[in-house]
């Protein structure tokens, strides 16, 4: 974020951009062959088809615009409240984040953490519900935030093709 915020002030066309566990920067100009900014893992240099080997995005994912997609600043703010919403979850105030993963859906509709996550909190909620038919529509929330999730091609298992070379 350091890095964006420092290139955007200097008027560079910097955005961000994510992959599954992993958010890197990429330099948008036509006329540069390496965009992609590696801040971490020794910083550099990767390639789309990189990322997309070593994290194991499926091309379904990439079609969908779920990973490897140059985010907007307003989409990036989206990651963002991710980050205060999993703060809440893990506080024990699952209704509050549940209202920022929505928020954040609505900024970015083809993030697929945040359905995901969301199906997780409707799946706590059904567990702590009160009644029969709460802990039912809870379960299809649930169910529905994570088929949504599959169809934008969240990546389960982000070591599965370098788990060995770690």
């Amino acid at each position: 974020m350091l890095y964006m915020a420092v290139a955007q002030r200097l008027g560079y066309p910097v955005y961000p951009v994510i992959a599954p566990e992993h958010t890197f920067v990429r330099f948008v100009n036509s006329s540069l062959k390496e965009q992609n900014i590696e801040l971490s893992s020794g910083a550099g240099y990767s390639t789309d088809e990189d990322y997309a080997y070593k994290l194991n995005i499926n091309p379904k994912a990439i079609r969908a615009g779920a990973y490897l997609r140059t985010l907007t600043y307003r989409e990036f703010l989206a990651t963002l409240l991710q980050q205060n919403a999993l703060v809440f979850a893990s506080r024990g105030n699952l209704d509050k984040a549940i209202r920022y993963f929505e928020k954040a859906q609505r900024i970015d509709s083809r993030n697929p953490y945040f359905p995901k996550n969301l199906a997780g909190l409707w799946a706590s909620k059904a567990k702590l519900a009160s009644s029969p038919e709460a802990t039912q529509a809870f379960r299809l929330k649930s169910y529905r935030y994570f088929q949504r999730a599959e169809d934008l091609g969240w990546t389960h298992d982000p070591d599965a093709n370098t788990r060995s070379n770690k």
